[in-house]
């Protein structure tokens, strides 16, 4: 397409369309004023089903040297100049009636009916708001006196670029595409539109931002030969008559300093990712060398031993064949000291390579090649795996040579509550303390990037601990087996204290937790990860609509007036002792089919389930599941209860606007025939023969005679909704409260989740 400037994408009220007439027409004409109100529209016709998107410029003009009065009309598929036609009218009433009447024409509404009609009439033109009249390619081909370039068939905004980027009009954002398939020659990165098709896509975001009543996120955009599909909210371009349909991310820069300095930004190698560990602020400008950074990590509990040490191979960013080796080391844990980093060099990349490996084979006893399927030699340090494509983290050793963008978010389309639900169950700070109260080391091993398979390997540690456990193994070798779980799993222990030993079964369970919650936490940090990607983008979608959206679930606030709610705090009362804060409504993607598998089973309960604040995040995108390695006194499955407080004893909460917040769960249980038990059975994998679900039964239980039935999709579902009484046909039972276990992760289903005030940040009594 033709490489123009883009003409402003926010034309004032009353200006003349700029595309209309021969050059100087326009500063030579005025559009009529009529009772105080400009004569100036722009009309859009929307049909994503037929790929149709174009418009239609209204404006009745008057000559301001002879005084002639004129009727104009402009219209055309959208991203085109399209057809222009100007009719002479008798007097200014005139012009004024024409284009009242073709205003009703095109929209089905009567000109002074317009702002109680925000919602376009079937098969009619829409208002738009904000962005009258719409200005056209026509003034921009002067202004760029006919410049052109090419543009790819995979993009419409891909051209010459980078000596335009000054001329676009301060306060305009400025638009770039990623390519990343090596379209015409081009290296990973992104690449600025060409200046004609910015300006286009800058009216569409414009509009849409002034409309939102009219949902004009999604449009397609005629160019030259082509048709793209654009989505502002996700923030991708289709060809839509290519064979190849590609798609492409694209992004909204505001900051004219990032324009003129930068004109592509292309992104390193994976391991250039990798945070640069410690290394201080401004000493060097430097990205990590393919995959040469390594975590080490030893602990010995007869020693009080507990210390990592970190050796990493850089690249000088300023120098390329300048390289260094960094080396940090000290307790894990402890605040960093003195004398406890050092960085070595400059080198040629050969000797750096050589100092680098030398360092990792005198602390693991391990040649760098052979490190994937080493064992750990005993004595010496082991690697932990860390996840060297995560988000660096932000600090005095995150540099990047990309200035800072500012981005213009919208306000969230989510409720107040909501809002404030999705800023709790993705803070970092909360993240943080959950796992700091775990004792497990954050600064050490950074949020989400300690990998799976070293959380795996940590579990089946744990493993090997319950079996030393329960064989009464002697303590040399219950010693043994903690360290080396500490050495997998990073833990922060103060210097005169000695790592625990893990030499009960409480304690394996507490540590089997911390290892599903690093999963989990893990899952929650890539869905931060993923709405990162459109915030990095600088995609106009709020970062917590962003994030909600990650959850791949629907939250409907409930009510508090309603039946639902009324049930749910009632339940919650009776049974519990927090104060409950809100609730909302969950519908899970995929849950309902998963679900209705289970349609022939009746004897349905709402229950209670709590959990760590931590995993919230990570539960509403992947359900309530049995952890690999979970178990409890009823074996391995999901833990329902009847009572608020039952539940309550597992959650952890998190300090939002002076409170102590905390979340549950409440999921319906497909329970139908119940297999009752009074004592601990942990080697459960399934219900008897026969039955569906195992019930612990407790010695109170819910006051049956006041259950509540509520419809959820047709079928009852039984809400308890009195307080709890003795029950003397368990009275013997070795548990207190009831438990209801499943141990298929499809019978049930997550109905609400809601938010309760805690007494403080670990416990609720």
């Amino acid at each position: 397409m033709k490489g123009k400037p883009p003409p402003s994408a926010s034309k004032p009220v009353g200006d003349v369309d700029p595309a209309a007439g021969k050059p100087g027409f326009a500063s030579s004409h005025a559009v009529i004023d009529h009772e105080g109100e400009p004569c100036d529209v722009k009309l859009s016709y929307l049909d994503l089903s037929k790929n149709m998107d174009k418009y239609y410029v209204l404006q009745a003009l008057e000559d301001m040297t002879t005084g002639e009065t004129l009727c104009y009309g402009r219209w055309g598929k959208t991203g085109r100049c399209g057809s222009a036609m100007v009719w002479e009218a008798p007097t200014a009433d005139d012009a004024v009636a024409w284009f009242r009447k073709k205003f009703r024409a095109k929209t089905g509404v009567a000109w002074e009916d317009r702002a109680s009609h925000p919602q376009p009439k079937p098969n009619k033109y829409s208002h738009l708001i904000g962005v009258p009249g719409g200005p056209g390619p026509a003034a921009a081909s002067q202004a760029a006196g006919g410049a052109s370039s090419s543009a790819s068939s995979n993009n419409f905004a891909a051209g010459a670029t980078a000596r335009m980027e000054t001329q676009i009009p301060p306060g305009t954002g400025f638009w770039k595409y990623w390519v990343d398939d090596g379209v015409d020659g081009k290296a990973t990165g992104w690449y600025p539109y060409d200046l004609e098709a910015a300006g286009k896509v800058e009216d569409l975001f414009a509009e849409w931002i002034h409309n939102p009543q009219l949902k004009l996120d999604s449009r397609v955009v005629a160019s030259g030969q082509f048709e793209y599909r654009v989505e502002l909210k996700a923030m991708t371009q289709q060809n839509v008559v290519h064979s190849n349909r590609k798609v492409r991310k694209i992004r909204r820069v505001v900051n004219k300093d990032l324009l003129a300095s930068q004109a592509v930004v292309s992104v390193a190698p994976q391991a250039g990712a990798a945070p640069l560990q410690g290394l201080p602020g401004a000493a060097l400008a430097a990205a990590v060398v393919d995959d040469c950074d390594a975590m080490l990590n030893q602990a010995n509990i007869t020693a009080n031993a507990n210390k990592f040490y970190v050796v990493q191979l850089l690249r000088d960013t300023t120098e390329p064949s300048t390289y260094y080796v960094f080396t940090r080391w000290g307790r894990v844990g402890d605040q960093a000291k003195k004398g406890t980093q050092r960085l070595f060099g400059p080198f040629n990349r050969a000797d750096a390579e050589t100092l680098f490996k030398g360092r990792f084979l005198e602390k693991t006893g391990i040649p760098w090649a052979a490190r994937a399927n080493a064992t750990p030699k005993a004595g010496l340090y082991e690697l932990v795996e860390i996840d060297l494509t995560a988000k660096p983290k932000a600090g005095p050793a995150a540099s990047t040579t990309v200035p800072a963008v500012a981005i213009q978010y919208p306000p969230s389309q989510l409720a107040a509550p909501t809002q404030e639900l999705i800023e709790l169950i993705f803070d970092m700070d909360m993240f943080k303390e959950a796992m700091a109260d775990l004792s497990f080391d954050v600064e050490q091993c950074p949020l989400g990037n300690l990998t799976q398979g070293q959380v795996a390997r940590g579990q089946a540690i744990l493993d090997q601990l319950q079996d030393a456990i329960k064989q009464q193994a002697d303590v040399d070798e219950l010693v043994a087996l903690s360290s080396k779980f500490y050495q997998i799993i990073p833990h922060s222990f103060p210097r005169n204290k000695r790592p625990t030993v893990i030499a009960n079964q409480a304690m394996v369970n507490a540590k089997v937790d911390l290892c599903n919650v690093l999963s989990d936490v893990e899952v929650a940090q890539g869905m931060l990860d993923e709405s990162a990607q459109n915030e990095t983008a600088l995609a106009p979608l709020n970062p917590l609509d962003e994030r909600y959206q990650t959850l791949r679930a629907d939250l409907r606030l409930l009510d508090e007036a309603g039946e639902e709610y009324c049930l749910v705090k009632q339940y919650a009362q009776a049974t519990g002792g927090l104060e409950l804060l809100q609730v909302w409504a969950v519908e899970r993607s995929g849950e309902d089919s998963r679900f209705a598998a289970h349609a022939a089973l009746d004897n349905r309960r709402l229950l209670w389930h709590g959990t760590n604040i931590a995993v919230v995040a990570a539960v509403l995108r992947k359900g309530l599941r049995i952890m690999p390695h979970s178990g409890g006194r009823v074996g391995k499955g999901i833990y329902l209860a009847s009572e608020n407080s039952k539940s309550a004893g597992y959650v952890t909460s998190a300090r939002r606007n002076g409170n102590y917040v905390c979340a549950m769960f409440l999921a319906e249980a497909a329970l139908g025939k119940e297999y009752s038990l009074l004592r601990d059975d942990s080697s459960l994998r399934a219900p008897p023969s026969g039955f569906d679900s195992v019930v612990a039964r407790g010695r109170t239980e819910p006051d049956p005679a006041k259950d509540a039935v509520l419809a959820l999709d047709g079928r009852s579902v039984i809400v308890p909704q009195g307080k709890p009484i003795p029950m003397p046909a368990y009275g013997s039972s070795s548990f207190s409260q009831s438990e209801y276990l499943l141990y298929q992760e499809s019978q049930q289903r997550i109905r609400y989740i809601a938010t309760f005030k805690f007494s403080s940040r670990g416990s609720w009594h």
